[in-house]
């Protein structure tokens, strides 16, 4: 079975548990039933392998994207580091570079680990 056997509703449930908080959430957003998913999610293994492909998609997205914002990160702590009094919004600034280089050094070093694995 391929990704094309999946109906119009498993493709709006995928989507929708990659957005959505919970089953019931991603339920009620793509109008399926919180028990189909749930055997969708136990029982079709396409379904399944579709859900885990999009979800692996989505993190490597999310870690290039954080990786990216490593140049902006660097200049920002530069800028609040150059600030004679640093003022709550440097403060913010600051804290919000350091999340993207600690993010980006999470996402590269899980990169490298997968990378290292033979097969």
């Amino acid at each position: 079975m391929s990704v094309e056997t999946l109906s119009a509703l498993q493709q709006r449930a995928i989507a929708a548990l990659l957005e959505e908080p919970s089953i019931a959430a991603a339920a009620r957003r793509s109008r399926a039933s919180r028990r189909s998913i749930h055997r969708w999610l136990q029982e079709d293994p396409v379904f399944s392998a579709e859900l885990d492909r999009r979800r692996q998609l989505a993190y490597e997205q999310t870690g290039s994207h954080m990786v990216s914002l490593t140049g902006q990160a660097v200049a920002a702590i530069e800028y609040v580091l150059g600030q004679k009094y640093p003022d709550t919004a440097h403060r913010i600034k600051l804290a919000a570079a350091r999340l993207a280089l600690q993010y980006a050094d999470k996402y590269q070093s899980a990169a490298a680990v997968k990378a290292a694995k033979p097969g």
